[in-house]
């Protein structure tokens, strides 16, 4: 099922239903993931991520003063590529991959705006439900959605330029393992 995301001036849309064999996604990424527990800088200040990250694909990723070499593709991660790429009919060439060991890791308000990304960022959701709040950075108004296992979010033109977007902590059992397809200039 395909829906339109009310975020107003900009184009993101949430598929459901897409991914069905979510167990061995999950399964096979949290098992075969080189995951690294990094940190960040956020206004000067050096601080551990609230979860685990990896990067995959092509080309060096750096965001928030971190360095994000490249890991080729593994083929659970190129499955999901082409199902990705075949729903939302663009081409990515990196994905980040964020580990939600529980309710406690979490994200806060940002927006992946680096000039070195280009604008539709598809976004796979394997495991538990979690909460994805964007903001407009004009009003502050708040729009939150629910990514299910197996969901496929495009936040596509303007999406990154007009809104913030946060996975916020709660109060839940269980992980969910993101992974962010980019196309990385």
């Amino acid at each position: 099922m395909k829906t339109n995301i009310e975020l107003p001036n900009a184009e993101c849309i949430l598929f459901t239903d897409i991914i069905t064999d979510t167990e061995y996604f999950f399964q096979q990424l949290k098992e075969q993931i080189e995951w690294e527990h990094k940190p960040i800088k956020i206004m000067g200040k050096e601080i551990l991520q609230p979860r685990l990250t990896a990067w995959y694909g092509e080309k060096q990723y750096n965001y928030s003063g971190t360095e994000n070499l490249p890991k080729p593709f593994i083929k659970p991660l190129l499955e999901l590529k082409e199902i990705v790429e075949a729903t939302i009919n663009k081409k990515y060439n990196a994905c980040l991959l964020n580990y939600y060991r529980s309710g406690n890791d979490s994200i806060g308000w940002h927006s992946d705006l680096e000039s070195q990304l280009h604008e539709s960022i598809a976004s796979v959701s394997l495991g538990v439900t979690r909460e994805f709040q964007f903001k407009s950075k004009e009003t502050n108004a708040i729009t939150k959605l629910f990514l299910h296992d197996g969901s496929i979010l495009e936040m596509g033109k303007n999406v990154q330029k007009l809104y913030k977007h946060q996975v916020p902590k709660r109060k839940l059992d269980g992980g969910r393992i993101n992974v962010t397809f980019r196309q990385v200039k």
